[in-house]
């Protein structure tokens, strides 16, 4: 559940949520603390709440990355997964057989990627 506006339940506020971020960022930039792409990233963050950076992670690790996950079901057991298709709120193990209607968790344990 989020909080709504105002009530952070505890919870830290991000400061590119907080008001005022925007002048934060530009003194940022103004002290040379952070290039102007930086401060167009976390402009873009602040407003938006996401921010696109094209190739930070190699294409190789996500080709890697993506090999793995399509092949989890030869590993059986060592995943874990949703278990909508039963109707139940617990996940189970992932079985032997390609299954793309389940979602996987914690995929970084058992992968080599």
């Amino acid at each position: 559940m989020w909080a709504a506006p105002g009530d952070m339940r505890g919870m830290k506020q991000l400061w590119t949520d907080a008001p005022g971020a925007d002048k934060h960022i530009d003194e940022l930039y103004r002290t040379r603390t952070i290039t102007a792409a930086e401060r167009d990233d976390l402009a873009q963050f602040s407003e938006r709440g996401w921010v696109i950076w094209r190739n930070a992670i190699e294409p190789e690790l996500i080709d890697a990355f993506a090999r793995d996950i399509r092949s989890h079901h030869e590993r059986p057991g060592l995943f874990i997964t949703t278990n909508h298709r039963a109707n139940a709120g617990k996940p189970k193990l992932s079985g032997t057989t390609p299954d793309r209607f389940e979602s996987l968790f914690d995929l970084y344990v058992n992968l080599e990627s």
